[in-house]
């Protein structure tokens, strides 16, 4: 028995060329449609995944910089703290320097009262009418030089002031040279003498600058009144320097 041939169907079969070509340009169309909107979605996959790229980036610096400013508020904080402290030292040790500063200055005027009434009631250096009592050498702060101090007091009462002049001078070694300066030589403003004019009883200080190179031995005071029965006299005392 013979198989009767198959027949593929000719769409075509009665159609017109019009008709043809309409159904080709509605396919074509289609698959131009269909292919522009995969691409459009492509495009919109892409940004979006790039957008949220961006974001998780934008969150990751956000909290980067949360972090930093945390920690330059504390490090300002501390900063803060470690000037005010620095300010509160500064000022506690000036307190302090003007507190020594005082401390000392009372201690050499405490010093000089104590001496002058040692020699007010103590023994001294007699001359007829006139004594040196209580000569003191006293170091100065910060190497400023030294300070003599001495009392002249009065042994007869008189009716007027006694006058006169006190020379002072230093002996010592310079340049292996046993030597004698004067007054005028280790103190700045010059002093010559000193001149004496007194009821009772008076004070002599000043303060003595060595120069460079001596070494002091011994202060030799000299004590010349104006009253002829006042007698002139001289007392040498060792340089002592208290502290």
């Amino acid at each position: 028995m013979k198989r009767a041939p198959i027949r593929t169907p000719n769409i075509a079969a009665g159609k017109s060329p019009a008709a043809l070509l309409i159904g080709g340009l509605l396919l074509l169309g289609i698959g131009f449609a269909v292919g522009w909107n995969g691409h459009d979605q492509m495009q919109l996959y892409l940004q979006e995944s790039i957008i949220g790229a961006l974001r998780g980036e934008i969150e990751v610096r956000d909290r980067q910089i949360t972090t930093l400013q945390r920690e330059l508020a504390g490090t300002r904080q501390r900063t803060i703290a470690l000037e005010r402290a620095l300010q509160i030292d500064q000022v506690a040790l000036q307190e302090m320097r003007e507190q020594l500063r005082l401390s000392q200055s009372q201690r050499l005027k405490l010093e000089e009262e104590l001496a002058f009434l040692r020699g007010v009631v103590g023994n001294g250096e007699e001359g007829r009418f006139l004594r040196i009592r209580n000569f003191r050498l006293i170091a100065l702060p910060d190497g400023e030089g030294v300070r003599y101090h001495f009392t002249l007091t009065r042994v007869r009462e008189g009716e007027e002031n006694l006058k006169g002049e006190i020379r002072i001078s230093l002996r010592g070694m310079l340049a292996g040279r046993e030597q004698t300066l004067s007054l005028a030589e280790v103190t700045a403003p010059q002093q010559q003498s000193l001149a004496i004019d007194l009821r009772h009883f008076q004070e002599f200080s000043g303060v003595v600058k060595l120069p460079e190179g001596l070494t002091p031995i011994s202060v030799l005071i000299d004590v010349k009144p104006e009253l002829e029965e006042a007698n002139a006299f001289s007392r040498e005392y060792d340089w002592v320097v208290s502290g």
